[in-house]
């Protein structure tokens, strides 16, 4: 998980990195849903963070194809470039979360936990 977060992060910078470039202004609301758990897990707590993380991804990935079409239009091809880079990103980790959901349901959350220790 600190893998993800660092890759996040760096997504985010060059987001920020391009925008300043294009004399636009980043705009780093808390938008994380996830961090309404505050700390507070059950073993069921797991395939919930899962299902978010998922609705987020999609929600991200539809927003960077969005974000491809406008670039694209605009002829900002550097900007093209980075997004689908960013977007490969984000369909690999939906891929992989989605894979997680679906070892829960098919081991169940005892046994998925015990792999994860």
């Amino acid at each position: 998980m600190k893998n993800e977060l660092n890759e996040e992060l760096e997504h985010a910078n060059r987001l920020a990195e391009r925008i300043l470039l294009l004399k636009g202004m980043p705009n780093f609301q808390d938008t994380n849903k996830i961090s309404k758990y505050e700390g507070k897990f059950t073993k069921d707590t797991m395939q919930k963070i899962l299902e978010d993380n998922s609705n987020l991804e999609e929600e991200g990935i539809k927003g960077i194809k969005e974000a491809i079409s406008v670039a694209e239009k605009e002829k900002d091809f550097v900007s093209v470039m980075l997004l689908e880079g960013l977007l490969k990103n984000e369909e690999e980790h939906l891929h992989w979360i989605k894979e997680q959901i679906d070892l829960i349901e098919l081991m169940g959350i005892e046994n998925y936990l015990r792999t994860q220790i």
